[in-house]
């Protein structure tokens, strides 16, 4: 298997400036239709304009990005479960004590999508950097210790989104997302086949949301255990592995 490294502050420098210049990020409002000719109800058009203006979530935006399509949506109710969980206690003051501006990335990750008015301010891009690492440990997270994370892992399995096995014999077995190491910045998210039990590069054929030959994302967003809790929770899903 062949080893892809590359630092965590480099990916997402390249994510952020990718996403500057992506020409195909357009942020427009809908055309006014009942414009006064006297301008007496300018004020209130004002507030139509931006009543209309087509909001999308900072999460449903993020994992829309190109190179993103792996992750998950992670639910709001499960940030609000861990910070005021005891169970969580531990795993969520770890959490806080990572970032220089926690609070500023937490409104940041459960807010609407940026404008690109957002996008072009300096102070934008440190804070997008430490909500994307936030909303990547918390993934983490979600899918390993809950449920309803898993369940929307299996529903990207199903659906081939992590790719099929390339390995004739494996007979197009659906891969499963996993990570090298639980430490941000090691390497990149990799593909593992529950058939063969190999590890794969992800490439632009699996990603099929991307132009990139993989998948941008950390593979600690993951984890190294994730494809052993999913096969445990879900055998009956999994494939049998006699004659491989």
């Amino acid at each position: 298997m062949a080893s892809l490294r590359s630092s965590f502050q480099n990916q997402l420098l390249h994510a952020n400036s990718s996403l500057i210049s992506d020409p195909d990020f357009q942020y427009t409002t809908n055309p006014k239709s009942d414009i006064s000719p006297t301008g007496q109800n300018q004020s209130k058009q004002e507030e139509d304009s931006v009543l209309k203006i087509p909001t999308t979530s900072w999460i449903d935006w993020h994992c829309s990005q190109e190179g993103n399509q792996f992750l998950v949506k992670v639910t709001p109710a499960f940030y609000a479960e861990i910070s005021h969980n005891s169970l969580y206690e531990d795993q969520f003051n770890d959490l806080k004590h990572q970032f220089t501006d926690f609070d500023e990335a937490v409104k940041m990750k459960y807010n609407a999508q940026p404008t690109p008015d957002d996008i072009a301010k300096d102070s934008f891009k440190s804070l997008y950097t430490q909500s994307c690492h936030l909303y990547g440990l918390l993934h983490a997270l979600f899918l390993q210790t809950t449920p309803s994370g898993l369940d929307h892992l299996l529903s990207l399995y199903d659906s081939l989104t992590f790719g099929t096995c390339p390995h004739v014999s494996c007979s197009q077995q659906p891969l499963l997302p996993v990570g090298l190491s639980d430490s941000p910045g090691k390497a990149k998210v990799k593909v593992y086949c529950p058939r063969c039990q190999e590890v794969y590069h992800p490439r632009g054929s699996v990603c099929a949301k991307s132009t990139r030959r993989g998948c941008d994302v950390d593979g600690a967003y993951f984890g190294k255990s994730l494809p052993a809790i999913v096969m445990e929770r879900y055998p009956e899903r999994m494939p049998k592995r006699e004659g491989i």
